[in-house]
Formats: C-alpha cells, structure tokens, sequence
C-alpha cells in the first residue's frame, strides 16, 4: 500500500525531474519513509503493551 503511494507520488512528480529536484524528492520520501517507521513501531510498542496489561 505505501509502496503504491510512493509509486503514484513518482508518476505524478515525474515531469518535473532533474539532478536537484530528483535529490530533493529522493529526501523527502526518505523523510516521510523515516517518519512513517518510527510512527508504525510505535504504535506496535503501545498496541503490544496494551495486550499485556
């Protein structure tokens, strides 16, 4: 699903490449990507804890 987001993100910013803003969309989903992982495992950490009390 997020890999599906990530495509359609490409294909719509996909006229708009070149070397600068190819690096600069590269860091935002690198970013968002980050963001998004540290977010889920939370949310995993607090879902798990709650199982357990």
């Amino acid at each position: 699903m997020v890999v599906g987001n990530f495509y359609k993100f490409l294909q719509i910013h996909a006229g708009n490449f070149n070397s600068a803003s190819l690096l600069e969309v590269v860091k935002t989903i690198w970013d968002y990507w980050v963001l998004w992982s540290v977010y889920y495992s939370a949310n995993l950490i607090l879902g798990f804890m709650d199982a357990l009390l």
